[in-house]
């Protein structure tokens, strides 16, 4: 491929250049492609003036506020990053705590055994000076509670 050299001088070339392409087919395409952009132009136009004029404030203050969270996530790990001892300290003494906790609840069901009423439910436990306690629900009574709820509320 040979380019002028007058193409080429400094004085016309700027980096790029254009390279003409002659096809039938692809002027037809155009065609069509153009074509079709006067069809959306219109609707182009309407959306201009009465969407993105409304909507475009909106995405900036949502950007601004994008913003804002990354810079408080950023101190939020800086803070993370302070503590991570600690915070790992918690999170391993919280492992041990629920397999203590795993360990209980097969006493506790056993120790509550034959005490429940037939329709009666232990939900969870309370230490109270040092003593654990069941909590017991009646699941009758907590149904009839929720019913009267609910017919309290439609009646409003």
């Amino acid at each position: 491929m040979k380019i002028d050299k007058e193409i080429l001088s400094e004085k016309n070339y700027a980096g790029s250049r254009l390279i003409l392409i002659e096809d039938k087919k692809l002027d037809e395409l155009q065609v069509e492609l153009s074509s079709l952009q006067h069809e959306i132009n219109p609707i182009l136009d309407i959306l201009n003036e009465k969407y993105y004029t409304v909507i475009d404030p909106i995405y900036q203050e949502v950007q601004k506020l994008n913003e804002e969270v990354k810079a408080k996530k950023f101190v939020i790990g800086e803070l993370t990053n302070k503590f991570k001892k600690e915070i790992e300290t918690i999170e391993a003494t919280e492992q041990k705590a629920m397999l203590v906790k795993n360990k209980m609840q097969p006493i506790i069901l056993k120790s509550i055994e034959g005490q429940l009423g037939e329709f009666e439910i232990a939900r969870h436990t309370e230490v109270k000076e040092g003593k654990i306690y069941v909590e017991v629900f009646d699941e009758i009574e907590e149904k009839v509670k929720a019913l009267r709820a609910s017919k309290i509320k439609k009646g409003e």
